[in-house]
């Protein structure tokens, strides 16, 4: 996507209000006291700002949408996960879990225990075999087991098999 200048984002955004930004003064040296005429321009020049951000925020879709924070840490937990393991295995994080599906992971309910057939339900549409396989690891992190967790073996790299390495 290219870089767009202020003058033709507002142009863009605020047609139907034939909204016109003056742009002779934008070479200018603000650095120059008194300001005068100067403090009038840049007003007018970012006076549109904060709106065109959010008719830009808006059209943007929210990929995830958590605000406990627990689920918040939790997601971030599977993040992480989810990209070693991308890095290990050399695939696209996405490929492995989609945010979709992290945040669904985090908003599940702490008062439930996360089973097999629960994670089947919520990974549905994940065809990743690497996933399918590391479904003792991921109901361990949902479920904050620790031991579960300690007891795991490492990822191996799938070039040389060794464990101490990202590859």
């Amino acid at each position: 996507m290219e870089p767009v200048s202020c003058k033709k984002l507002i142009k863009a955004l605020f047609k139907e209000e034939c909204v016109k930004i003056e742009k002779t003064a934008q070479l200018a040296d603000f650095r120059v006291r008194p300001i005068g005429k100067l403090g009038l321009y840049a007003a007018e020049d970012v006076h549109y700002l904060l709106d065109a951000f959010w008719k830009l925020y808006l059209k943007v879709p929210q990929k995830v949408q958590i605000t406990k924070p627990s689920d918040v840490e939790l997601f971030k937990t599977l993040h992480s996960w989810r990209d070693e393991i991308a890095r290990v295995i050399d695939e696209n994080p996405d490929v492995i879990m989609s945010a979709a599906e992290m945040e669904a992971l985090a908003k599940f309910s702490k008062s439930k225990h996360l089973t097999k057939d629960t994670l089947a339900d919520l990974l549905k549409d994940n065809h990743c075999p690497f996933t399918i396989l590391q479904y003792r690891r991921i109901i361990a992190i949902v479920n904050n087991d620790e031991i579960a967790l300690q007891s795991m073996s490492t990822i191996e790299c799938r070039n040389c098999h060794g464990s101490d390495h990202q590859g």
